[in-house]
């Protein structure tokens, strides 16, 4: 049966998770089109209310001119890619340096989120709807399983 573990983690970062998806089959599709699923593909309710709750954090995904645009997932400027891992990554105007990053291999799929707070606030912030998070990635990875190839998935997240 498919399992869903969530770690939390110190890194260089000030806060660190890491949630991952064991599919009943291995996966082959690549971790941007994991990440495009997992957070793009969202159920709508979810989806909408991302970018206005990326707000509240200061973070602003306007688009920039055209000839500028780096890929992006809902907004996320992809900082590097490969078939196996990309890191999405933005900074926000109170003081996170955030990154997404999903990673592929085999019969697992990870979703790890690393955030340097800058000040306090961000800081407080985070502490307030880092469990909030959590949660949420663990519907979006189910559903992404889902959609993707894995309709057994019905996992227990477990930490």
């Amino acid at each position: 049966m498919p399992t869903l573990t969530t770690t939390h983690h110190a890194t260089a970062a000030d806060y660190g998770d890491r949630t991952v998806l064991t599919l009943a089959a291995p996966t082959t599709r690549p971790a941007l089109e994991w990440a495009r699923a997992i957070i793009e593909r969202a159920p709508l309710p979810l989806r909408r209310g991302l970018p206005p709750g990326w707000r509240v954090l200061g973070m602003d995904f306007a688009a920039p001119p055209a000839a500028a645009v780096p890929a992006r997932v809902l907004g996320w400027p992809v900082v590097s890619e490969a078939a196996d891992l990309v890191v999405l990554g933005a900074h926000s105007r109170l003081g996170f340096d955030a990154r997404l990053s999903v990673a592929v291999d085999g019969h697992r799929v990870a979703f790890a989120t690393a955030i340097r707070h800058g000040s306090r606030a961000s800081r407080l912030l985070w502490r307030a709807i880092a469990a909030g998070h959590r949660a949420t990635v663990v519907v979006m990875l189910r559903r992404a399983a889902r959609e993707l190839g894995d309709p057994s998935e019905s996992g227990t997240p477990r930490s």
